[in-house]
């Protein structure tokens, strides 16, 4: 039987050419002395001879279990090799049995839940139905302002329309942490992967808000475990003049809520996130946790985007956010060294008493703000896809 994947001890997939690459479902025992292999059943006379009246040349099919206590059972232990380490098969095993499951979400950084901390005033879309008991101490999951729908996508050589087995179900988990004590997780991929629009090892989750709003703020919840990856791609539906794409790194989330912008919605909001990324390479995490809608009276009096390179990210600032000061000084590194102290968080807008960062900071009603410096950027990276050359949090 070839299942046609491979996975390592610890989990991670292993790939065609890889050392340790074995897509076998079952792989048969081994013996030292082969001859031995014929003896894995014991012979008829360990448990049929003189001591119970039985001859194994001719022993009775015995009708019911009086005949097999009578003529069988033998009442004790029975060996019929008598030197196991050179007589007896040894099994072949691809997956480490001795490995813990996931913690309940109660350690520290192992899956911690947040049960109740939420944005001011915000609808919160939980990713699992309502009032189900979670495998934390937030208990049960209550009820929540919308719903969350999981799709998948069956293997294109299955037969048939919409048949075949779904094989990415197979890779997805969930854990007791996050908002409300529960959220799912899986792999990343990329085309090479497995991965891509409605392929069979993608995945794909929607939160839809079970309300009309207007304008909203938009957060989603990064767990303190089980998300890696620093391209989770979410996109904003329902949003007048179209979708709006945002890509997180989710790396360095410890129960937080990042903010993916303002909105004017003019249809059903919704938020999707995919496992599909550009450096899938089925390694890292991605989470699906919770998302929030926080309502808004009127579009803020102020839309500000930062965009520039080192001058305006905040290099040599000091205090840099750390989803984006990962790998600097590498010959791969990606760090846009986005600061606190960066001058676009530093102003003043007409008619506030506070900087951009306090209002900011504060999630403050009269300021939509977005951060894309990054230090070593080009005006070129303007009209690319930046996720492919940048470490963006969006």
């Amino acid at each position: 039987m070839d299942t046609g994947y491979s996975y390592a001890t610890d989990g991670r997939q292993d790939w065609p050419g890889e050392s340790g690459f074995s897509s076998a479902g079952f792989r048969p025992a081994w013996w030292i002395n082969p001859g031995q292999r014929d003896r894995v059943k014991p012979p008829l006379d360990a448990f049929c001879n003189a001591t119970n009246n039985c001859n194994s040349a001719n022993p009775p099919d015995c009708p019911d279990a009086k005949c097999y206590e009578k003529y069988w059972w033998r009442g004790s232990n029975v060996t019929w090799k008598a030197n196991c380490d050179a007589d007896c098969g040894n099994e072949s095993i691809k997956y480490v049995t001795l490995r813990e499951e996931p913690g309940g979400g109660t350690r520290l950084k192992h899956g911690t839940p947040t049960c109740a901390a939420a944005p001011a005033g915000a609808l919160i879309v939980e990713s699992i139905p309502d009032n189900v008991e979670t495998y934390s101490s937030c208990g049960s999951s209550g009820t929540d302002a919308g719903s969350f729908q999981f799709t998948f996508h069956p293997n294109p050589a299955a037969t048939g329309p919409g048949l075949g087995p779904y094989e990415a179900k197979g890779d997805l988990h969930q854990i007791g942490g996050g908002q409300g004590g529960h959220f799912w997780y899986t792999h990343t991929r990329d085309t090479a992967h497995l991965g891509g629009p409605k392929a069979r090892m993608t995945i794909d989750g929607t939160w839809t808000l079970g309300r009309s709003v207007e304008w909203a703020r938009v957060f989603a919840h990064m767990p303190d475990t089980g998300a890696h990856t620093q391209q989770a791609h979410y996109v904003i539906k329902g949003v007048a003049g179209g979708d709006r794409h945002r890509y997180v790194n989710t790396r360095f989330g410890e129960n937080t809520w990042v903010e993916l912008g303002v909105y004017r919605f003019t249809s059903t909001p919704r938020v999707e996130l995919t496992n599909t990324t550009d450096d899938g390479t089925a390694d890292e995490d991605i989470a699906w946790d919770a998302v929030a809608f926080q309502p808004l009276s009127a579009k803020p009096k102020h839309m500000v985007v930062a965009m520039g390179d080192s001058y305006t990210s905040g290099e040599g600032s000091g205090a840099y956010s750390p989803e984006s000061d990962r790998g600097h000084g590498k010959s791969s590194w990606n760090a846009c060294r986005r600061g606190d102290n960066a001058w676009p968080r530093k102003v003043i807008l007409p008619g506030q008493t506070k900087t951009v960062g306090a209002l900011a900071d504060s999630s403050d009603p009269a300021l939509s703000f977005q951060v894309t410096a990054c230090s070593g950027a080009k005006t070129g990276l303007l009209v690319h896809q930046s996720r492919n050359v940048t470490d963006h949090r969006f």
